[in-house]
């Protein structure tokens, strides 16, 4: 099913209500986030499973918090957005939510128990999708604690610090990231090569 055209007519809808909406767009070739004032922009408007726009959201809302914006989000985007207003990181009073089921294909690939929006969405754009059980993480947790910790050291010791996983994380909330800090990979060690 073709996603584009029902999230684009939702979108030129809304914009009629909101001063802009963040959401994907295609621009020679490459997608990226974009900021949507116009119905004309809305012909590049882009799906693509993994670009956290919520922390675009938050540093628009920085520059101009009381502006009413639109985002458009995936489940992952929605439970992230959720934690950053815990923190008052984004006034979702002044947001409004466009929310994007995955297809089974994307909820399969990123293993994802939840993937559509259902607490903050005024409008819901795909079918919903059935959960996926993450079979790793479900192992993982009927270990001992001892062996959780071995297994997460292992990963931290492939870590060179590039901060890819920080930075397409659709959750992250965090002011100052826990991952900058020095305990688990020292900044500038390169890791043993991978077994």
């Amino acid at each position: 099913m073709n996603r584009v055209q029902p999230l684009k007519k939702t979108l030129e809808e809304l914009l009629e209500e909101v001063e802009g909406v963040v959401a994907l767009r295609t621009t020679s070739g490459r997608v990226a986030p974009h900021f949507f004032r116009e119905r004309e922009e809305l012909d590049e408007l882009a799906i693509y499973p993994r670009y956290p726009l919520p922390a675009i959201l938050r540093l628009i809302q920085t520059a101009h918090p009381e502006a009413k914006l639109g985002i458009v989000c995936r489940g992952c985007e929605e439970r992230g957005l959720i934690e950053m207003a815990k923190r008052n990181q984004v006034n979702l009073d002044h947001v409004t939510v466009i929310g994007l089921t995955c297809t089974a294909e994307e909820a399969e690939e990123c293993r994802c128990a939840k993937p559509y929006p259902s607490v903050l969405v005024e409008a819901h754009v795909g079918e919903r999708t059935e959960p996926v059980a993450d079979i790793l993480v479900e192992e993982l947790r009927e270990k001992e604690v001892a062996e959780r910790l071995a297994f997460w050291r292992s990963q931290f010791d492939k870590c060179i610090k590039c901060y890819a996983c920080r930075n397409v994380c659709p959750q992250c909330f965090c002011p100052e990231c826990t991952l900058e800090e020095e305990l688990w990979v020292e900044t500038g060690r390169v890791p043993p090569p991978f077994p």
